[in-house]
């Protein structure tokens, strides 16, 4: 303890005056009050967009649930100063125009007990996602709806929501948002996303990547403010599948690599089916592209980083590599739950990008015992696959024509199974994606040029065996060659 007495008198008086104060000083606590609505609204609309990809989705599954078919994303290179997003759905009544902006206004529902039944079939419920772009962006929005003779070009009221001016425009069907200055009233939060703008662009293009399998009906094109051509694009074609989607957004050895598996959930109190697209048995890991897990329910993609997704990554990893290396990336994994209304929560994240089921650890189990029964039947044989317990598995007959003889001496076409002519493989190649025609120094460095790497299918070399039976049914053909033989021998000459 310090002896105060040996202290000099100053001291003693001035530390005797400060305990004296500290005890009559009042409280510095701030009596409870409530917080002004601009307030509430700027805080809760922060809390909901953090980053120009989280305004991105809004407003991407905004048009997915109007039933757009296309859906165009523009945003510029800072990520900050401009962010659009025009679809071709049905549009905004005008009877709707004044609640456009306005915090828990929604189309989607009208109570809580709708959240079960609707929220299987749209994407959005909470009414929160233009009201926090309203707060924290300007907002532009041009509608057209079919009965409308023009369309409508809206501003909306800053912070408030609600229509600022009107203005009659011309315009196909359909919406287009427009946000502009987007943190604005956020200096710190604005800082960081121009700081991180190259990261962002790569997020909005994995997350357009995942619309684009969970929804593959739908035509997605992502665009940069001052770029010629699209960063990005996905053109379904007339039937869409998800193979197809998979094949055109990570390459052709989805199809090559790749089963479309199908089960139903055992045990489960609702009907729970999973469409799994998944490695094919002793396939070559280390050649597939390690983009990761893809999983949607009912359409609604979901965050693999966390909660169901993620112990579903877990477990694909864990019986996948069980006799394999593949480091530490994990491959392409396609996952569709298709669940019936009212058998899981939607409500459990502010990004409505988790899901929660009741009976989460049956679906977790039955997806372990798919695993295993794929990649353990393999074990024994190639062909053993086709006699895999699983439903509605995937063998398509990719047949090849080749040449036979008939009786009568006449050419004609038989068909062989795959097994009988190789496939070709698949191999990476590096390659410019763009180039900068307008450089005048041709052997300068091209810092604009794009370096990526393609997959490429490399044929097969004909067996010399199968060449000469070839040549000795069809006659034409070993004529064609030595054709080409005699022309070789004259160049050479």
């Amino acid at each position: 303890m310090v002896d105060i007495l040996k202290w000099p008198v100053h001291e003693r008086v001035a530390a005797c005056l400060s305990w004296i104060g500290c005890c009559f000083k009042k409280s510095d606590s701030m009596p409870i009050s409530a917080l002004s609505s601009s307030t509430v609204r700027l805080l809760g609309s922060s809390a909901a967009i953090v980053t120009p990809c989280h305004l991105v989705k809004e407003l991407l599954e905004n048009a997915i649930d109007a039933g757009a078919t296309s859906i165009e994303v523009n945003i510029s290179a800072n990520t900050v100063d401009r962010i659009q997003v025009r679809d071709n759905g049905h549009g905004i009544d005008f009877n709707d125009f004044d609640c456009l902006g306005r915090p828990d206004h929604t189309s989607k529902m009208t109570c809580f007990e709708d959240l079960q039944i609707k929220g299987v079939s749209t994407l959005g419920f909470r009414g929160q996602a233009l009201a926090s772009a309203a707060c924290l962006a300007g907002i532009c929005i041009t509608t057209r709806t079919k009965q409308d003779p023009v369309a409508s070009r809206l501003t909306l009221v800053p912070g408030l929501g609600g229509v600022q001016e009107r203005k009659p425009i011309s315009a196909p069907v359909g919406t287009t948002v427009n946000a502009s200055k987007l943190f604005n009233a956020l200096p710190v939060r604005k800082q960081q996303a121009l700081k991180d703008s190259n990261k962002t662009l790569a997020k909005i293009k994995s997350l357009l990547q995942s619309y684009s399998l969970a929804r593959c009906h739908v035509k997605l094109t992502f665009k940069v403010v001052g770029e010629a051509r699209p960063r990005w694009a996905y053109s379904p074609s007339q039937f869409p599948t998800i193979e197809d989607a998979a094949t055109q957004v990570f390459g052709i050895s989805i199809a090559s690599y790749y089963l479309h598996l199908s089960h139903e959930v055992t045990g489960s109190s609702e009907r729970v089916t999973l469409q799994v697209l998944m490695p094919k048995p002793r396939c070559d890991l280390l050649s597939l592209k390690a983009v990761g897990v893809y999983i949607n329910v009912n359409g609604r993609p979901i965050d693999s980083s966390r909660g169901l997704a993620r112990k579903i990554a877990k477990l694909f990893r864990s019986c996948i590599t069980k006799d394999r290396t593949i480091g530490s990336s994990v491959p392409f994994l396609h996952m569709s739950i298709v669940a019936s209304p009212g058998s899981y929560d939607p409500n459990i994240s502010a990004a409505k990008d988790e899901v929660l089921f009741p009976d989460e650890q049956q679906l977790l189990d039955d997806f372990e015992a798919m695993c295993n029964r794929v990649y353990t039947y393999s074990e024994a044989s190639e062909d053993s696959i086709d006699a895999l317990p699983l439903e509605n598995l995937d063998t398509r007959n990719t047949s090849t024509p080749v040449v036979e003889k008939s009786q009568s001496g006449l050419p004609k076409l038989s068909s062989v199974t795959q097994a009988d002519v190789p496939s070709p493989t698949v191999s990476r190649m590096r390659t410019a994606m763009r180039v900068d025609l307008s450089r005048k120094i041709s052997d300068a460095t091209d810092d604009a040029t794009i370096v990526d790497m393609v997959d490429i299918q490399v044929p097969p070399r004909e067996d010399p065996k199968r060449r000469d039976e070839k040549c000795a049914e069809a006659p034409w053909i070993s004529t064609y060659s030595r054709t080409n033989q005699i022309r070789a021998l004259k160049k050479r000459k």
